[in-house]
């Protein structure tokens, strides 16, 4: 079976862009997706909701090219030369 998530411009938000470019799972099953022009968008299984991250919240840009997962941390490559770093 296949859900669907689409972008919505208001909350509660799906998706915050239709271009998702990059994806990673952290360590709590949570995915983390990079977009165009939508910030991080974070899908927690558990609860079904999108937490969305962009430059309001100190992102260096709201495009995200690239995540990729360490044993502690996300890293994520921004639009055009930055990278953005969670604990």
């Amino acid at each position: 079976q296949f859900t669907n998530y689409t972008r919505e411009k208001k909350p509660p938000y799906l998706l915050t862009s239709n271009a998702v470019l990059a994806f990673t799972e952290d360590q709590n099953n949570q995915l983390w997706m990079g977009t165009w022009e939508g910030g991080i968008n974070i899908y927690n299984t558990d609860s079904q909701q999108f937490k969305i991250l962009t430059k309001k919240d100190n992102l260096s840009s709201n495009s995200h090219r690239s995540l990729a997962k360490t044993k502690d941390k996300i890293f994520a490559a921004a639009w055009p030369n930055w990278m953005d770093v969670f604990d």
